[in-house]
């Protein structure tokens, strides 16, 4: 014993020194723990947000299909709508349109992670509409789509005045009123 202390706690200061490698070990291994356990939450978070924005285009689909079948009935003699900012015009009767502006704005519309577009042709002999649309714009058959923007996953959905709705894992387009490639009815 020298200066009044003893050994052990002359030797403090050493063991201190010989500490903080040890902790700055552990805290990287805790730092490679937490990214590990951080990094499928990640993931869960992304599929969350995919399967709500695919729920978001199953839902504008079915409106839609709503309002093209409204618009059929009360607007224009049995043809549809050939695009959504029609389905946006309210008849002349009243301001209340067919279709919500937030699916109307313009002939393609972006929402949810999803661009959606009506696909139709005019028909000659298709009467003019009650909402402003001339002779021969409307038409008996359509197809919308919604597909995903860039990182907004991979369903893609279409649907048409069968009001069956369809999905797959890439563009559907129709060849003869029946779907292409892996596109299977929505359960």
């Amino acid at each position: 014993m020298t200066n009044g202390y003893s050994d052990d706690q002359q030797s403090v200061p050493g063991r201190k020194r010989r500490l903080w490698p040890i902790l700055a070990g552990m805290l990287v291994v805790l730092v490679v723990i937490g990214m590990m356990m951080t990094s499928p939450l990640v993931q869960r978070l992304q599929d969350a947000r995919a399967a709500g924005n695919a729920a978001s285009a199953i839902g504008s689909l079915r409106a839609i299909n709503s309002a093209q079948l409204a618009f059929s009935a009360a607007c224009a003699q049995g043809f549809y709508a050939p695009n959504l900012t029609s389905l946006g015009s309210p008849p002349a009767t009243t301001a209340q349109p067919f279709l919500s502006p937030g699916l109307s704005t313009g002939p393609t519309v972006e929402r949810s992670g999803y661009r959606m577009w009506i696909e139709a042709a005019g028909q000659a002999d298709a009467p003019a509409s009650c909402n402003g649309l001339p002779r021969g714009t409307t038409t008996k058959h359509y197809v919308a789509h919604a597909e995903p923007l860039p990182g907004n996953g991979t369903r893609y959905f279409a649907t048409t005045d069968e009001m069956t709705i369809y999905e797959g894992t890439q563009p559907i387009r129709f060849v003869g009123g029946n779907p292409t490639g892996d596109a299977k009815p929505l359960r």
